[in-house]
Formats: structure tokens, C-alpha cells, sequence
């Protein structure tokens, strides 16, 4: 079974590379292809102990092998499924290679007086920024302070992990935004 979870380590280097995400490096699969891709990969795990006993023959199945290929499976489909496989957005550049100006729509010209209504103008609703998806190590965070509320007061290591965890997430967001 460990041949298998290299095979699959491989896969994944493999797609990786292929990917037209940030570690590709020929850029030819697509997000959604990736996708199907790693649920291949999974229904390959899952069954891994049945193509070994089965396809191949063997009779000796080794029973941690097992545990950690579905272990893996089980993480991997976790990840395809929280994953967003959307392609990055293109900033707009002009030609001299700085930012182009926002084009300004023109103002609709005036409803004629007949098209008037008595009823006051509605003010328009602000538009409300979607809310950010929890990311693998804010729930990380979440759980870590959670156990060190309920641990002993000697678990200051986790604490004082989890506020630099904080801490670097924090400066990483600012820095990615600003």
C-alpha cells in the first residue's frame, strides 16, 4: 500500500503542474477539469485495497496502508469540494503598462414630465460585500482557541501558537488586500 500513496503523491504533483493555478507550470488543465481530476484520484483511493486484492493478487494487505489511503481519500474529497476552482481575475492594464482609468458611465437623461411619478425617490441600497468563506486555518484558529478554553492552564504553548497563527494570517490578509 505504500506504492499506492506514492502513486498518489505523484498524481498530485502531476496535476499541479498541469494546472493553470499558481504552481502550474505548463498551465493546460482548467479548473474544472482539476476538479474531476482530484475526485478521480479519491474514487482511485477508495478503492485502492480492492484493485490490490483483486487486479493484482496480493493477499498481504498491509492494514496501516489502509487506514492512511483512506484517510487520504477522505481529505482529498474534503479539499475538492471546499476548494473554489475558479481561474484568477485578470487586472485591467493599458498599454503602457499602468492601470487603466475607470471609464464613468454618463447620467440617463431626464424622464419626460409625463413619465413623473408623485412617489418620492428610493434612495438606493448599499451593496453589501459578500461574506468571506472560513479559510482551513481561520477554523484551525477557531478550534485551537476552543480546546484552550477548555484545557488546563497549562497549555500556554497553544495558546501562544494560535495568537501567532493569528498574528501572521492578520499581516498575510492586510498584505494580500493592500
Amino acid at each position: 500500500m505504500g506504492k499506492v500513496i506514492l502513486a498518489a503523491a505523484a498524481y498530485l504533483v502531476a496535476v499541479a503542474v498541469l494546472s493553470r493555478g499558481p504552481l502550474g507550470a505548463i498551465r493546460v488543465l482548467g479548473p474544472r477539469l482539476h476538479q474531476a481530476l482530484d475526485l478521480v484520484l479519491v474514487g482511485a483511493l477508495v478503492a485502492s485495497p480492492l484493485i490490490v486484492v483483486l487486479i493484482l493478487g496480493r493477499s498481504d494487505l498491509d492494514t496501516a496502508g489502509i487506514i492512511v489511503a483512506e484517510a487520504l481519500a477522505v481529505v482529498l474529497l474534503r479539499m475538492a469540494f471546499r476548494t473554489r476552482y475558479v481561474p484568477a481575475p485578470v487586472p485591467a492594464v493599458a498599454a503602457a503598462g499602468t492601470k487603466a482609468a475607470p471609464v464613468e458611465a454618463e447620467p440617463p437623461p431626464p424622464a419626460p414630465a409625463s413619465a413623473v411619478s408623485e412617489d418620492p425617490p428610493r434612495e438606493a441600497e448599499p451593496q453589501r460585500a459578500p461574506r468571506p468563506v472560513p479559510s482551513t486555518a481561520w477554523t484551525l484558529g477557531v478550534l485551537a482557541a476552543r480546546a484552550r478554553r477548555r484545557g488546563a492552564g497549562s497549555d500556554r504553548a497553544l495558546g501562544g501558537g494560535a495568537r501567532r497563527l493569528g498574528t501572521a494570517l492578520g499581516r498575510a490578509n492586510r498584505r494580500r488586500s493592500g
